[in-house]
């Protein structure tokens, strides 16, 4: 096996390279780019087999093989000519031309290979035309491309070049000598496998293959990290291996010490902040075309403000989002409070700050709000004739190494800004910098929008729990105002009734318990504990309730079982519960209408019923507003909270509230409550008979 057969087999290999990237994307003259590599595949088998078998070259095989692949590749050329020029007439019938022009030059030089020598020129001549042509051809397609074309073609031309210049100077100097030189002749298969190499990069570009097969970026980093680490570790070793060879009781312990030294320095170079960030500068802007690989920076920018494990505050961590795109060690976030005046709520490693306040109406706010500028601070400074009409706030001499101050737009409107620190690294702003930190703020616009939304949203959640304890309140208030205002209307009719002196006493020890609870609760600002729940008699509740409501019109109609029933419940809670309904039935009825009140057993469970012939109420009040808190259909005279504690507090004891209602014809109100346990064995003896009649 000769060395020129391992040439020609070599670029014979080489040449189907471009033909294999060709199965992908848009690559302009695929046809003619595919028969080119097959063409020239088969001249450089057809010279291999030459190199080894000398008679070969004495047929006609191999220079149709060359006549071939000289014409695949110019018919690529014609093609890629016919590509640009698609679209001008003119220009499409010069390239018909063109390739009439190449088939006259193909023919005749079949014509030449074919025909005895002596008759004709012979082959030489037409292969050296042919090359010509070739080179002509390649200017057209490079004359008429565009820039873009160009960009992804400059290699195959390169090639391409290559190969009709080598052509054109082996069979100039063939023709002028009458002989082929051999070295020219077998450099041929090296010129060969060197223009396909390119040509498969131009298919490539063409096919973009370069932009789907990438590098990770945090792979390069970490990459170049090692192989810096690795390299420097090298070096350490053979210094110390020469420092351990001087002479001297000190070259062990110089080495060694030299050793550790050089890993300190290692080791804090590698966790340096300022060294990460000057190295992932350096290889974005050599290695990759776009600074950014914004599929990593959009993922990390959004974990880092949904992380749920950060012990960060959320605008300490919208801050850090926005400082890690553009590795800056600090930031300071300035939102809009509910006066249009604008103050530092985030403070991310930005050292001791107040509150720096700055209303809307500075011109700092007002330069944002309308030019939506991310501001240079160095560069303000320094061509302030651009930045007409910013001017910095009284306090901005507070802030350390002001570098990039950001505005948080949301729909046109500022929410706020962020000033940035300067980076770890000396670090230019270009046209992808300032997009995607544009594209970030206003994603974190909305993030801030959504934490005050959620902070004014606690805010009246905490007034909602104040404004409902005030409801409770006065509703207490309201019911003990009640009571006594019982005892005083009555005083001067029953002052000298013995009887009622008692009750009066009672009712007002009572009243004071429950002013003292509430007095209570207003020091501790905390909600009161309910009392203990006890054993009730139902019967005896019930009549003392009936009793305490028989001062209003209509008077309660009273039915109660013979039996004991018993509840397990606060006496006072449920005495309230009780009248409330009460109270209600009553303001519902006309002053001769009818409310009945009754008890009785149903099961485990013990059944009130208070029920009226009032007004009524309809099926969209009774779902919608009558349980609803704070909603009262009794004007300045209720709190609307009745009937929400009522129903609480029943399902609290594990009752059950229901209500039957019409408009116009009245409302039923039944009350269920477990019995006690006692009460529930007792329920084999019978039940007993109803009494009936008025409290």
């Amino acid at each position: 096996m000769t060395f020129e057969f391992t040439i020609y087999a070599t670029a014979a290999v080489a040449s189907l390279t471009p033909a294999v990237f060709v199965r992908r994307g848009v690559v302009p003259a695929r046809g003619w780019l595919l028969l080119a590599c097959t063409l020239s595949a088969v001249w450089a088998l057809a010279l291999a087999v030459g190199a080894e078998q000398p008679q070969f070259y004495r047929t006609v095989w191999p220079f149709l093989a060359e006549l071939a692949r000289a014409a695949g590749w110019q018919g690529f050329l014609i093609g890629l000519l016919r590509h640009e020029v698609v679209r001008e007439s003119s220009s499409r019938r010069a390239v018909n031309t063109l390739l009439a022009i190449a088939m006259l030059l193909w023919s005749g030089a079949v014509v030449s290979i074919t025909v005895p020598l002596g008759v004709l020129p012979g082959p030489l001549l037409a292969f050296l035309i042919l090359a010509v042509f070739g080179l002509v051809v390649l200017e057209q397609s490079y004359r008429h491309a565009g820039s873009s074309e160009r960009w992804r073609l400059k290699f195959a031309w390169l090639g391409l070049g290559a190969l009709f210049a080598s052509d054109l100077y082996l069979y100039s100097e063939a023709a002028l000598f009458g002989s082929v030189n051999p070295s020219v002749w077998a450099a041929r298969g090296i010129v060969s496998a060197v223009a396909s190499g390119l040509i498969a990069v131009s298919v490539l570009r063409m096919s973009r293959h370069l932009e789907t097969v990438t590098v990770s970026r945090q792979f390069l980093f970490r990459s170049t990290a090692l192989l810096v680490a690795g390299a420097y570790l090298l070096f350490v070793s053979a210094a110390g291996y020469y420092i351990q060879h001087f002479q001297g009781s000190w070259a062990s312990a110089l080495g060694a010490a030299f050793v550790v030294c050089a890993l300190l320095l290692l080791a804090s170079v590698a966790t340096s902040g300022r060294f990460r960030a000057w190295l992932k500068v350096k290889l974005s802007k050599h290695f990759f075309r776009y600074k950014f690989d914004y599929r990593e920076e959009w993922l990390r920018f959004n974990a880092m403000l949904a992380d749920p494990e950060s012990q960060a505050v959320p605008r300490d961590r919208a801050i850090r989002a926005l400082a890690d795109l553009v590795d800056s060690p600090a930031g300071l976030l300035w939102s809009r409070g509910s006066h249009d005046v604008y103050h530092l709520t985030a403070n991310w490693n930005g050292g001791h700050q107040g509150l720096l306040p700055l209303p809307a109406g500075h011109a700092l706010v007002r330069f944002l709000q309308e030019r939506q500028w991310i501001i240079d601070v160095a560069e303000a400074q320094a061509q302030a004739e651009r930045y007409q009409g910013l001017l910095w706030p009284d306090w901005w001499a507070e802030i350390k190494r002001p570098w990039l101050v950001l505005p948080l737009m949301e729909q046109d409107n500022l929410r706020g800004f962020v000033v940035l620190a300067q980076p770890r690294s000396p670090r230019e702003l270009n046209w992808e910098d300032r997009d995607l930190l544009r594209t970030a703020s206003r994603q974190i616009a909305g993030y801030v929008a959504l934490l005050e939304t959620s902070d004014a949203l606690m805010s009246s959640r905490q007034f909602d729990a104040f404004n409902r304890l005030s409801a409770y309140l006065v509703h207490d208030l309201k019911n003990v105002s009640a009571q006594l205002g019982l005892v005083s209307a009555n005083a001067e009719r029953h002052k000298s009734n013995p009887a009622f002196i008692e009750d009066a006493l009672e009712t007002v020890a009572n009243a004071k318990q429950r002013m003292d609870r509430l007095l209570d609760q207003l020091r501790k600002a905390t909600p009161l504990r309910p009392p203990p729940p006890v054993t009730c008699d139902l019967s005896d509740l019930l009549q003392q309730v009936v009793n305490g409501c028989a001062d209003r019109l209509p008077m309660p109609t009273l039915e109660l079982p013979l039996e004991c029933l018993r509840v397990n419940a606060s006496a006072e809670r449920l005495s309230t519960v009780l009248t409330n309904l009460i109270h209600n039935a009553q303001e519902a009825s006309a002053v001769d209408g009818q409310v009945t009140v009754s008890l009785c057993r149903q099961g485990e469970f013990a059944r009130f019923v208070v029920e009226d012939r009032g007004c009524g109420m309809d099926e969209t009040f009774l779902r919608e507003k009558l349980f609803r808190p704070f909603a009262t259909t009794k004007g300045n005279a209720g709190m609307g909270i009745g009937m929400y504690e009522t129903r609480d507090y029943v399902e609290d004891l594990g009752g059950i509230l229901d209500i039957n209602s019409r408009p116009g014809e009245g409302t039923r109100v039944d009350l269920l409550l477990p019995l006690t346990e006692a009460s529930v064995r007792l329920q084999a003896s019978g039940v007993g008979e109803v009494n009936v009649g008025n409290a």
